[in-house]
């Protein structure tokens, strides 16, 4: 046994040497120390297994202190704290045969700077590693090395501690196996119990996770490369959430991306939070780890908060939340942000963040896309819009569009303490169900909040939309919350008016019935903004809110019609429905022969074009309106073109003219067919209801005619909703169809003048006393070609015209005034 003296350590002492297990196998090294406190040993450079030990030497001997016996050529350690002053052995043993050379490094100070690992990373795994270990009274530091081949984001904690820790990450530059000035990367700074490293990116290299503490504590080590931890961790303990606001204030940075909170309730309870005052990009969530496994997994999450605007604040609120322990983690996304985080328990939330800044309101601005409820891994009940006004304004807010009830206040922060204060909210509206909200207030300039937030018996979602307003063409003339918050949302839109006109019309249904005030409100709106909105929206939604001899009944395709009424104030939301589903939706449809049945059928409108071919008459004595329409095919393919708007939904909004004007109806895809699934009446070419290869045109227009028909101008049977109204007419049809004038039937027949309309692109009608036909040609050797619309096509000598043909008529010039 060989015998080394290194005399007094005071600081730091290396010493290098080998053994061999033939001659030398166990090395001693005397040394002492001049005054009391911690001694720290370090063993590397091995190449067998060693054994180290310490013992403290008096005149009755050695006396035991430690042992650190590692497998392998794990480097060995030796950390004790309080050592008194006196005379040292430290003994190293070969433990396998052989030889190998150590490295010996003893240090006095605190924490350990000798770095003797106990462990290897070669690499941060993709997915969250741990490692336990205790420290005890001769093992006070644990070192573990971390081999980066790549930069990486990391994050560490040291968790399930029961005394007090400390977390660094060390790296040792200068290859002497002491951590000097400078070579601490990072350590943990919170005083909470448990601990965390968070680090955006660190360089590849060779690293080393340093634990260190007091004797008999256990921990748990955790590691992960994820942008944002994934470990959960202790760190800021804030007790039971209870009825005072619970405020902190921290950092999070490139060098701490991440800070945990904890805290509990004791009852099932309504839970607000709060992250602002931060110039860059912060994120927070909320959940628990359910399962205790030091992990904060997707499946734990309650909540989050990530929006990627500049100077908006972040916000949580939840409803529901049941008693037992919660985790609050605030995240770097970019920058450093210094932060003020915040949590209550109040209902509505009393927390003042600016989820949404509006701005200085001059006019109106109108938030579109609120929505208050839950979906996976989301969940909030409330959001904070904050808006300024330059001067004493008179403000109106409405909320609208809402499925359930949402309800709205108007706050003001007067001492910008971020919390709603007793007598800090100024009006509220708190109307049931999806009613609509409304507030009125004349406001002096400064800051303002609007706060949207679910009803607390209330726990499903609802979309709305917000409008805050200093006077607009809505608020002078319309006085119901609902349409003028629809009409407002709306009118920020580039859509359809069709389709925002139909919902500001349902708009006055939230409560039910049609109230006076929302009939006025309704017929005002479409009156007054006439101008925006295409012309056969405005004639379609003036038919709802107004009078039509057609809103009399309701037939819906039935054998039999049921009263129905024009709207009036006290009128039920579903009479307002079929109204609305009468003129824009296509539903209310005629009534069909008894063995016909309505079927969605495919196909397109057009195929290859508009040719009078398509018009083939059905099981109806409609061949007037057949000759008419195939006529204006032949003629003027455009009108026909022009007649139908595809309203996108499988529905067609279809033009005729009653004495010149532009009338409308609208039609679905349902068509009356056989039993064997053919067309009934109007031909639609392709063969069965599901032959994609159908036009439906022609079928479509005799449908919305006999619709139309309803309305009473058409003079056809007695203005029902049928398709045999439509038995037996005249060539008005013709004008119906075009807005043109024409000549109503003319006797005799004469060649000269049949032969000017022609060719003078006149859509000639032909009748034979119980048929109707249409000129489709003309020619000196070959005579007339003339359409059956029974589907045929012929060549008639003058004689044979003046055998077959008893009247005619043809198309004249637009009707004067028409329009």
């Amino acid at each position: 046994m060989s015998l080394h003296n290194l005399g007094t350590i005071s600081d730091r002492t290396t010493f290098n040497n080998r053994l061999t297990s033939s001659r030398d196998p166990i090395g001693s090294l005397q040394f002492s120390l001049a005054r009391a406190g911690c001694l720290n040993i370090g063993l590397d450079g091995l190449r067998q297994n060693v054994r180290l030990q310490l013992f403290r030497s008096s005149s009755s001997g050695l006396t035991l202190i430690g042992s650190s016996n590692n497998p392998g050529t794990t480097p060995e350690s030796l950390n004790v704290k309080k050592l008194k002053a006196g005379q040292y052995v430290a003994r190293i043993q070969l433990m396998a045969s052989g030889k190998t050379p150590y490295r010996m490094r003893l240090s006095r100070q605190s924490p350990n700077d000798v770095i003797a690992e106990e462990r290897t990373w070669n690499a941060v795994s993709t997915n969250a590693t741990a490692h336990q270990g205790t420290l005890n009274a001769t093992n006070t530091s644990d070192l573990f090395r971390l081999n980066l081949g790549s930069a990486t984001a990391l994050n560490l904690t040291l968790t399930g501690l029961n005394n007090s820790a400390g977390l660094q990450l060390l790296q040792d530059s200068n290859s002497n196996g002491f951590i000097d000035s400078g070579e601490v990367v990072a350590s943990s700074m919170t005083s909470g119990v448990e601990k965390a490293i968070n680090l955006r990116t660190i360089p590849s290299g060779t690293y080393w996770v340093h634990v260190y503490g007091s004797a008999n504590t256990p921990y748990t080590l955790g590691m992960s490369p994820a942008v944002r931890s994934d470990l959960a961790v202790r760190e800021f303990d804030l007790g039971t959430l209870g009825n005072s606001v619970l405020t902190r204030t921290h950092t999070v940075s490139d060098t701490n991306t991440s800070d945990f909170y904890t805290f509990s309730l004791d009852s099932t309870s309504h839970v607000n939070l709060s992250l602002t005052g931060f110039t860059g990009d912060a994120d927070v969530r909320i959940g628990r780890d359910a399962n205790n496994n030091g992990l904060f997994g997707g499946d734990e999450m309650v909540s989050y908060s990530a929006r990627r605007r500049a100077g908006i604040d972040e916000s949580i609120s939840v409803s529901g939340m049941i008693a037992g322990d919660y985790l609050v983690q605030v995240s770097q996304y970019s920058g450093t942000n210094n932060y003020t985080l915040r949590l209550s328990n109040g209902y509505p939330s009393n927390l003042l963040p600016t989820e949404y800044d509006l701005g200085a309101i001059d006019g109106t601005t109108t938030f579109n896309y609120g929505y208050v409820g839950h979906s996976t891994y989301y969940l909030n009940v409330a959001d904070t819009f904050r808006f300024s006004l330059d001067r004493s304004r008179t403000v109106n807010l409405t909320l609208a569009g809402m499925t359930n009830d949402v309800d709205l206040r108007l706050v003001r922060d007067i001492n910008n303490n971020g919390v709603v204060d007793p007598g800090e909210v100024i009006a509220n509206s708190v109307n049931y169900n999806d009613g609509a909200e409304w507030i009125s207030e004349p406001l002096a300039a400064g800051t303002y909040f609007a706060q949207a937030y679910r009803w607390s018996g209330d726990q499903t979602s609802s979309n709305y939309y917000l409008s805050v307003s200093t006077g607009d063409w809505y608020s002078d003339h319309l006085t119901d919350a609902g349409i003028i918050g629809m009409a407002r949302y709306f009118d920020t839109r580039n859509f359809d008016r069709r389709y925002e006109v139909m919902s500001i019309l349902r708009a006055a249904k939230d409560y039910g019935n049609i109230d006076a005030t929302e009939l006025t409100d309704l017929r005002t709106f479409v009156n007054g903004q006439r101008t925006t909105m295409p012309d056969y929206v405005h004639n379609l939604a003036y038919k709802v809110v107004n009078s039509n001899p057609a809103n009399q009944w309701w037939t819906g395709g039935a054998s039999t019609r049921t009263s129905l009424g024009n709207l009036y104030a006290g009128a039920t939301a579903d009479h307002l429905d079929k109204l609305i589903s009468k003129w824009f939706l296509g539903l209310d449809r005629p009534t069909a022969a008894p063995s016909t049945t309505y079927r969605y059928t495919s196909g397109a409108l057009f195929q290859s074009g508009v040719a009078y071919q398509d018009v083939v008459q059905g099981g109806l004595g409609d061949c007037y309106f057949c000759a008419s329409i195939a006529g204006t095919a032949f003629r003027n393919p455009s009108t026909i073109q022009n007649m139908f708007i595809d309203n996108g939904d499988s529905t067609f909004t279809v033009r005729f003219y009653n004495n010149g004007v532009a009338d409308y109806v609208t039609v679905d895809r349902y068509l009356p067919s056989t039993a064997a699934g053919g067309r009934y009446y109007m031909g639609w070419g392709g063969g069965l209801y599901n032959n994609t290869s159908n036009e439906l045109w022609a079928a479509l227009a005799e449908k919305a005619y006999a619709q139309v028909n309803e309305s009473g101008w058409l003079g056809r049977g007695d203005s029902s909703n049928t398709y045999a109204a439509l038995d037996g007419g005249t060539l008005s049809a013709i004008s119906h169809i075009t807005g043109l004038s024409n000549t109503g039937y003319l006797t005799p027949l004469s060649s000269s003048e049949i032969i000017s309309a022609h060719n003078n692109n006149r859509i000639v009608y032909l009748s034979d006393g119980g048929h109707a036909y249409t000129l489709v040609g003309y020619s000196p050797t070959l005579g007339y070609q003339i359409y059956n619309p029974h589907g045929t096509t012929s060549w008639y000598s003058w004689a044979q015209v003046q055998a077959t043909f008893v009247r005619w008529g043809y198309s004249g010039i637009r009707i004067p005034g028409a329009v």
